[in-house]
């Protein structure tokens, strides 16, 4: 799903609920926003680009009534520690279903990520919260903008929370940012800025990966138990076999996602189609040392509005992924080779 980024401030703050249901992320403790200093955050909106301008003014007055000093909001911090994206971003699908979109609103605190196997620090998102994928009917601006705004304002709950509220109900900026600056920062703390860092689509987070301590986990549906068989024997033939039996320490986890969701309500004869393969393992926040999540160190994924996919096309579809990850990680031991000699 491509993205149209959008405008962006300095200092952080901000988030959610919406038009449709908003899970939380996979990081979405509370306690991962403590000690957050909104000084280095950056806010970046993504959205459709003409709705941007009227969608940056109204995020920013609802920042400004949260407490923040309105000068600090008007430029980027010069060396961005972390970004709280805001996506509103539909993407049409008018060619196979007229009037609908994909639609996933969310929220996500990107910041310096430690992958707790090889100490690879990421650029991924440490706390999250929004809705999976789904086919809708086109939304207008304002829904956008009141998706944004409840996103928002999930945010300014969860960093009050974490850090201590105001009389009003919110946080104290000046509060705020002496807890920050008073904690003790990891000694492993990236003085590189943010957006100089690799994310989940890069190859450097499966560096040092082991495939026999990896386990395989096959979402398909009814097709799971057969399609997983198929991938255990694609990789054994490819000279990477992968653990078959349960392994005690479940650190890293290969997960292929070939998932269809029917849309015989929205586009008649067409379902949406998740495919994507995930490297799942522990990691933590440089920041905040003892924040440990589960996280993708490495993915390739895509969002689809198709017809119902056939057996023989999930299938290929699998041993399409399959190839990718596994070229991935003949370049990640080529590189790794490189740097030792």
């Amino acid at each position: 799903m491509s993205l149209v980024r959008g405008w962006t401030w300095g200092v952080g703050l901000a988030l959610l609920w919406s038009v449709v249901r908003l899970d939380v992320g996979a990081a979405q403790s509370a306690s991962f926003l403590r000690g957050l200093d909104l000084h280095q955050v950056r806010i970046e909106v993504l959205a459709p680009s003409d709705l941007q301008p009227q969608l940056y003014r109204h995020l920013r007055t609802r920042v400004e009534k949260a407490g923040l000093s309105p000068s600090e909001t008007t430029q980027s911090p010069p060396v961005s520690r972390a970004t709280l994206t805001v996506t509103v971003l539909p993407e049409a699908i008018e060619d196979v279903c007229p009037n609908h979109v994909i639609y996933a609103p969310s929220i996500a605190l990107v910041e310096p990520v430690s992958i707790k196997r090889n100490g690879v620090i990421l650029r991924d998102a440490a706390w999250s919260a929004g809705a999976a994928p789904r086919v809708r009917p086109s939304l207008s601006a304002t829904e956008l903008e009141q998706d944004a705004a409840h996103l928002l304002d999930r945010f300014l709950s969860e960093f009050a929370r974490a850090n201590g509220e105001a009389k009003d109900g919110a946080p104290s900026h000046s509060d705020t940012h002496s807890r920050a600056t008073a904690s003790t920062p990891s000694p492993d703390l990236p003085t590189k800025s943010l957006d100089d860092l690799p994310d989940a689509r890069d190859d450097a987070g499966l560096l040092g990966l082991l495939l026999r301590t990896v386990q395989l986990s096959v979402s398909a549906g009814q097709s799971g138990h057969w399609l997983t068989k198929r991938a255990f024997e694609q990789m054994a033939a490819a000279g990477w076999p992968l653990a078959e039996r349960e392994m005690e320490d479940k650190t890293v986890t290969l997960g292929i996602e070939l998932v269809q969701h029917s849309l015989d309500a929205e586009c008649p004869g067409l379902v949406l189609y998740e495919s994507g393969v995930f490297v799942v393992e522990e990691a933590r926040i440089p920041r905040a040392p003892d924040a440990q999540f589960w996280t993708d160190s490495w993915a390739r994924q895509s969002v689809r509005v198709v017809p119902p996919v056939s057996d023989a096309q999930l299938a290929a579809d699998q041993g399409a992924l399959l190839v990718e990850f596994i070229r991935t990680m003949k370049r990640t031991v080529s590189r790794r080779s490189d740097m030792q000699e």
